[in-house]
């Protein structure tokens, strides 16, 4: 599915899931392309997301959560936005 990640006032970003609608993170710059992620159902835990930077912009970033709940490594990948 898709995720996206939109500015969240001047403190960060928050993060949605198409596949789950429910889930949210909220993200903070930790510098050298690195996000602390928490989200909000303490089940997935909290994670230092690496982020591929092309230029200045996001090329794609690795997502992981609490590997008691899920074990894999999700890699999302830029794309154009559609109308």
């Amino acid at each position: 599915g898709k995720v996206w990640i939109k500015q969240m006032g001047t403190s960060g970003l928050t993060m949605r899931f198409q596949q789950h609608p429910q889930l949210k993170a909220s993200v903070y710059h930790l510098g050298a392309n690195r996000f602390y992620t928490e989200y909000n159902q303490t089940v997935f835990g909290t994670a230092i997301l690496p982020f591929t930077v092309a230029g200045d912009s996001v090329h794609s970033f690795k997502l992981f959560v609490n590997p008691s709940v899920e074990f894999t490594e999700y890699t999302f990948r830029k794309t154009k936005k559609t109308k």
